[in-house]
């Protein structure tokens, strides 16, 4: 009697031991889906929503939409966006060679380290053409832009160059003034005396 006593809180104890870990972790899932039914949503605040008196930078934003420039400026920008695109297509044109040029050694290569090399020469001169490609893009919208702003506006008429100034001068903008190196004018070089 006292073994049959012993063997059944034996299984009793077992069959607690296994069930009990199962009700834990059974308690435990659930908790997570209670704690996340139980919180309330919680507002975010920005600074948009606090009535800080006046934002000066931000009506200055609002209700200025941009100071208007004037034709010279326009004209100015213009010329010298047409100046970058032209620099910049000749940019995509050696840009091209090159490319061309690694793709043509790339086909002449003849062991695998040299193609490897090619490869990754090619990859990194097709990425330059296509930001080149892109600047390109860019510069062409941008002068489409202003000459749409230029449109039915007269160019004005260049500003008159001032005093041609001696070699090695510096020039000011504005008052075309004269500024002669420290010390005094830059010697030229003289021709040898003839014999």
């Amino acid at each position: 009697m006292k073994l049959t006593k012993l063997i059944l809180c034996l299984i009793s104890l077992a069959s607690i031991a296994l069930v009990l870990p199962a009700f834990a972790f059974a308690q435990t899932a659930e908790q997570p889906q209670q704690e996340q039914a139980k919180k309330k949503t919680r507002r975010v605040w920005t600074n948009d929503d606090f009535d800080s008196g006046s934002r000066p930078a931000e009506e200055k934003k609002e209700a200025a939409p941009g100071p208007e420039r004037s034709a010279e400026e326009l004209f100015a920008e213009l010329d010298q966006a047409r100046t970058d695109l032209a620099q910049q297509e000749k940019e995509v044109e050696l840009d091209r060679k090159q490319f061309e040029g690694q793709l043509q050694r790339l086909r002449d290569a003849d062991n695998d380290y040299d193609r490897d090399a090619y490869r990754i020469s090619m990859e990194v001169a097709e990425q330059h053409l296509t930001q080149r490609e892109q600047t390109v893009a860019d510069l062409k919208a941008r002068i489409a832009e202003l000459e749409q702003l230029t449109s039915g506006m007269k160019r004005p008429a260049r500003k008159a160059q001032g005093p041609k100034a001696p070699p090695g001068a510096q020039v000011k903008e504005g008052d075309a003034e004269i500024v002669m190196p420290a010390g005094g004018p830059i010697p030229q070089k003289e021709p040898p005396p003839e014999p």
